[in-house]
């Protein structure tokens, strides 16, 4: 999308997946309502935690653990947050074309103490 380069994004390295803002061209090209909020999966490393749990790209997240994500601040700070408690499944909340859903990742925190 046009001006998506513009928009504020986010990687997450334990998780393997980056997001960014939700633009008014994405609302647009995508008919979302002015209530939608969150961030757009930009990349789902292939054998990653996040892509193995089902999060694809385009797909908009917008709670993790139950914890709204408007935008990609907000995604940092719950993943900071996540990252911190290490719990045994993270749920995220995803909106894929005109259906939300949930995904749940089950990280193995050994390994992924391993790789940081």
């Amino acid at each position: 999308a046009q001006g998506s380069d513009l928009a504020k994004s986010a990687k997450q390295k334990e998780f393997e997946f980056s997001v960014r803002d939700l633009m008014p061209l994405d609302r647009i090209e995508r008919r979302l309502k002015s209530t939608v909020k969150g961030v757009i999966v930009t990349d789902a490393v292939i054998g990653g935690w996040a892509q193995i749990a089902g999060l694809e790209l385009d797909d908009i997240i917008q709670s993790i653990n139950g914890q709204l994500v408007d935008n990609v601040d907000m995604f940092e700070q719950v993943m900071k947050s996540a990252m911190q408690q290490h719990p045994k499944i993270v749920q995220i909340f995803v909106q894929r074309g005109s259906r939300t859903h949930f995904l749940f990742i089950e990280p193995d925190w050994n390994k992924i103490a391993e790789t940081r």
